[in-house]
C-alpha cells in the first residue's frame, strides 16, 4: 500500500472499531514515564478485558482506575473463579473481589479489604486471598488496641496417653478471637492455610519406646501464645517375669511392667495380682506338675510367655551339694536362651519382638537389649518380650545379662529388614512435569530471569525428598504436573495443576503465594507440603474377600479416584481402584489387571 493511502486506511479501521463499540483504549495511567492500565490486545468491553486492564492498573498503583474496571467486570460476572472460561476455548483466573481487597489493603481501607477478601474466599479459595486476609485481620486487631489474648487448646485425649502403636496421632482444637495462626505439636508445625478463630488439628508422630512429653503450642495473629503438654507412654514391651523360687509345690516370683497394671494367667487360670510396677506372686502347685505356662499381659495387650518345667529348673538352680548336705550355688555365667532366634532372618516389619529368657545359678541383676535397660531387680530365671526398632538393611541386636557376682553373658543377633514390595519407591505416584509458565504483570528485572526454572527445580526437590513422589519424563508416568506463576509488584502467586494422564481428569489445583521472589525456596517448600497433605501415602490391609472385590482397612482416607497398589511383602500383585467407600478407613476395592491377592496383603496409595 502506498504511504499516502495508509493514514486513510487506519482512520477507516479506527472509525469501524469505534462504531462497533470496540474502541482501542489508550493508556489512562502514567507513572514515572511508564504507561499502565493496558491490555494485551483489542479491548472488547468484556468482563475479562476489564479484569486484565485492572491488573495492569494495580501494577502502576492506579487504584481508582483499577477499582472502576473491577466494578465493571463484576457487573458482568460477579464470582471469583479459578480457570474461568473467557472466549472460545480460552480460560483465565478471575479474582475481581480478591484484587479489590488487595487494593483496599494497600490503600489502608481495612474494613472494605476484609469484606472483599472474605467474599472472594466464599467464591473460590486461594492462597493469595488467605495471605492478605491475615494481614488485614492483624492490622484491624492492632487498631483496636485490645489486650493480646492467648489461644485455648482442647485436646481430644488430654492428660496421659498409653499406646503400643508405632504412630501416635495428637488431635484437638485451638480457639482464639484474635485468630489462631500457628500450631506446633512437638517439633512439627501443623500446616495451616490461613488463620481462623477455631482450628481443628491432627498430627501424627513416630515415637520410640518410652515416655515422651509433647508440647502443643498455639499462637494468634498478635503473637499471643499458649501451650499445653501431653504425656505419651509408648509401651510395646511385655511384662518381665522373674522367678525367684521354683519348688515342686510352689512357684514364687515377680512381675515388672511400667504400666503398673499386669494380668497373670497360669495354665489357663487367671491369678489376682496387685497393681503397681512391681508385683509379687506366690502360687501353690499341684503335686507332680510337669509343666507350667505363665502368660503375663499389660493393659495394652503386650504379652510375655514363660513355659516352665519345675523339676528341670530346680536342678539348674542347685547343681551340687557339699558334705553337710547344704546347697552350693555354682556361679557360672548367665545363659541367654531365645524362644525363637531371629538371627540371620529377613523380616518386613519396622519392629521385631525379641523374646527369650535368662537362666542363672545366682541372682540376675541387669538385662540390656541394645543398651536399653530392660530389667534391674532380682530373680534366677527372667523371661522377657521386648521390641526393637529396625532400620532398612542389616540390624545388629545385642542382648547382655549380668548376675550379682559380676558375671556376664552376651548374645548378638543379625537381622535384615526389607521394605515390603508394594511400599517401594517404584510403586509411588510418578509425575511428568512440563515447564511452568511465567506471567509478568510488570517489567521483569534481571534477577527474574530463570525464576520459573528455579522454582520448579526447588519444588521437584521437595516432592521427592520424602520418597512419596517420583519426578520423571518417562512415558509411563501416570500424572502430569503443570503450572504457572503470576509475578507482580505485590508478590508471586504459583498455581500448580495435577492431571491424570490416563483419564485426562484434572485431579487438583494447588496454589501458594509469597510476597518476595527471594523467598522462592520457602514458597516451594510450602507447595511441596501441600502436595503431601493433599496426596498422603495411605496404607492398609485386605481384611476380607467378597467375590471379585476385597474389603480393606486403611490408616487414612483415600481419594475415590486415586489408584492403588496391591501386593504381599515379597511380590507385587497388581493395581486396584476403590469400588465403594464403606466407613472411614474402610473400602471395597477391585483389582484392575488381574492377579491373585489374599487376606493380609498390602493395599497402598500409588
Amino acid at each position: 500500500m502506498p504511504k499516502k493511502h495508509q493514514k486513510f486506511f487506519f482512520a477507516g479501521v479506527c472509525l469501524f472499531v469505534v462504531l462497533n463499540g470496540c474502541a482501542y483504549q489508550s493508556p489512562s495511567c502514567l507513572k514515572e514515564g511508564k504507561s499502565y492500565c493496558n491490555t494485551g490486545g483489542v479491548f472488547t468491553h468484556q468482563w475479562y478485558d476489564y479484569y486484565e486492564r485492572a491488573l495492569s492498573c494495580i501494577e502502576g498503583g492506579c487504584y481508582q482506575d483499577a477499582l472502576s474496571d473491577l466494578d465493571n467486570a463484576i457487573s458482568a460476572r460477579s464470582d471469583d473463579k479459578r480457570m474461568a472460561k473467557t472466549y472460545g476455548m480460552h480460560i483465565s483466573d478471575y479474582f475481581p473481589h480478591r484484587e479489590k481487597g488487595l487494593i483496599y489493603y494497600l490503600s489502608g481501607n481495612d474494613e472494605l479489604a476484609k469484606t472483599e477478601l472474605e467474599l472472594s474466599l466464599r467464591y473460590e479459595k486461594s492462597a493469595k486471598a488467605l495471605f492478605y486476609l491475615d494481614k488485614v485481620r492483624k492490622r484491624l486487631l492492632e487498631k483496636e488496641a485490645a489486650a493480646v489474648s492467648t489461644p485455648s487448646i482442647l485436646l481430644t485425649e488430654p492428660g496421659e496417653i498409653w499406646t503400643r502403636e508405632i504412630r501416635v496421632t495428637i488431635s484437638g482444637n485451638a480457639e482464639d478471637a484474635q485468630y489462631v495462626s500457628e500450631i506446633t505439636v512437638g517439633n512439627q508445625q501443623v500446616f495451616l492455610e490461613g488463620s481462623s478463630p477455631s482450628v481443628a488439628f491432627e498430627e501424627a508422630l513416630s515415637l520410640d519406646e518410652g515416655e515422651h512429653e509433647i508440647a502443643i503450642t498455639a499462637r494468634n495473629l498478635l503473637n499471643g501464645e499458649s501451650a499445653k503438654a501431653v504425656k505419651i507412654h509408648i509401651d510395646r514391651t511385655g511384662p518381665v517375669i522373674a522367678l525367684d523360687s521354683v519348688e515342686a509345690d510352689r512357684l514364687q516370683g515377680w512381675l515388672y511392667d511400667e504400666s503398673g497394671q499386669v494380668f497373670l494367667n497360669i495354665n489357663g487360670k487367671t491369678i489376682d495380682i496387685p497393681k503397681g510396677k512391681e508385683a509379687a506372686f506366690s502360687i501353690a502347685l499341684a503335686p507332680d506338675t510337669a509343666q507350667i505356662t505363665l502368660i503375663a499381659a499389660d493393659k495394652l495387650g503386650n504379652e510375655t510367655k514363660a513355659i516352665i518345667e519345675p523339676s528341670k529348673l530346680a536342678q539348674q538352680r542347685f547343681a551340687a551339694l557339699d558334705s553337710d548336705m547344704k546347697p552350693v550355688v555354682i556361679r557360672e555365667s548367665p545363659e541367654i536362651v531365645m524362644d525363637e532366634t531371629a538371627d540371620g532372618k529377613t523380616v518386613f516389619t519396622e519392629t521385631l519382638s525379641i523374646k527369650g529368657q535368662i537362666i542363672s545359678s545366682s541372682d540376675i541383676s541387669m538385662v540390656f537389649i541394645n543398651n536399653v535397660l530392660l530389667y534391674e531387680k532380682r530373680g534366677r530365671f527372667v523371661f522377657f518380650n521386648h521390641p526393637v526398632a529396625l532400620t532398612p538393611g542389616e540390624n545388629r541386636i545385642v542382648i547382655r545379662a549380668k548376675d550379682s557376682g559380676g558375671k556376664e553373658a552376651l548374645r548378638t543377633l543379625s537381622v535384615i529388614r526389607e521394605i515390603p514390595e508394594p511400599l517401594k519407591l517404584r510403586y509411588r505416584c510418578m509425575f511428568r512435569t512440563e515447564p511452568f509458565k511465567l506471567y509478568f504483570h510488570r517489567d521483569p528485572a534481571d534477577g527474574d530471569k530463570g525464576l520459573a526454572e528455579k522454582f520448579q527445580a526447588l519444588l521437584s526437590k521437595g516432592l521427592i525428598a520424602k520418597n512419596r513422589f517420583q519426578i520423571a519424563d518417562a512415558a509411563a508416568s501416570r500424572f502430569l504436573l503443570t503450572g504457572y506463576i503470576h509475578h507482580s509488584n505485590t508478590g508471586m502467586e504459583i498455581i500448580s495443576k495435577i492431571t491424570d494422564i490416563h483419564t485426562s481428569e484434572l485431579l487438583d489445583i494447588i496454589d501458594v503465594y509469597g510476597e518476595n521472589t527471594r523467598q522462592a525456596e520457602m514458597t516451594a517448600a510450602e507447595l511441596s507440603e501441600k502436595f503431601h497433605k493433599r496426596f498422603p501415602l495411605v496404607r492398609g490391609r485386605i481384611t476380607q474377600k467378597q467375590g471379585e472385590r476385597f474389603l480393606i482397612n486403611t490408616d487414612g482416607d483415600i481419594r475415590m479416584t486415586w489408584p492403588l497398589v496391591v501386593g504381599s511383602d515379597t511380590r507385587f500383585v497388581g493395581d486396584a481402584h476403590i469400588d465403594e467407600k464403606m466407613t472411614k478407613g474402610n473400602y471395597r476395592i477391585k483389582l484392575v489387571n488381574g492377579g491373585e491377592s489374599a487376606i493380609g496383603d498390602w493395599v497402598i496409595t500409588q
